[in-house]
């Protein structure tokens, strides 16, 4: 059994890189007078936020499938409509788009186009941002991904504890 597989785990998991990611929005505190002082840490803070959401998709599956106690118990334990198992994999068990189909999320959104469009926003996250050495967009960008994440984040979390 891997170490910090359990739905407490992610949570705090999530919060956590949620608040990393907003405190890298900041200004930066060290260096702050250098030329790349308004930019470096927009990359990194993008990158949180995006795992943030993953931390708070795996821990709603887990909550979805008792009494699976961790997420590798609860995804071996779901399959494809074909009756296949999912394969989480490597990469895969990143894929935010994966992870939301592999819930019944999608349909508590409903026609909720703020919610949706927040989603969309996240789902363009890619756990591969974390090798990119080239700075993100902009400032206002990153702002709009990390704001998006926590939302998202928020209402993942809001629909797991509904489901106890």
């Amino acid at each position: 059994m891997l170490e910090h597989d359990r739905t407490e785990d992610y949570v705090r998991a999530g919060a956590k890189r949620l608040a990393d990611a907003r405190e890298l929005l900041q200004h930066p505190t060290l260096d702050s007078l250098a030329q790349d002082a308004g930019h470096r840490h927009l990359r990194g803070a993008v990158y949180l936020a995006g795992y943030a959401v993953e931390c708070a998709l795996k821990a709603y599956i887990i909550a979805s499938a008792p009494p699976k106690e961790t997420f590798t118990e609860a995804v071996a334990a779901l399959s494809d409509p074909q009756g296949r198992p999912l394969d989480f994999r490597g990469a895969r068990s990143h894929n935010l788009g994966l992870l939301l189909r592999a819930t019944d999320l999608d349909a508590r959104m409903g026609p909720d186009f703020l919610l949706r469009t927040r989603w969309a926003i996240c789902l363009r996250w890619k756990p591969w941002w974390r090798y990119n050495p080239k700075d993100f967009t902009t400032r206002s960008a990153a702002q709009v991904v990390v704001d998006a994440a926590g939302e998202v984040c928020e209402w993942i979390n809001d629909q797991r504890r509904q489901l106890a």
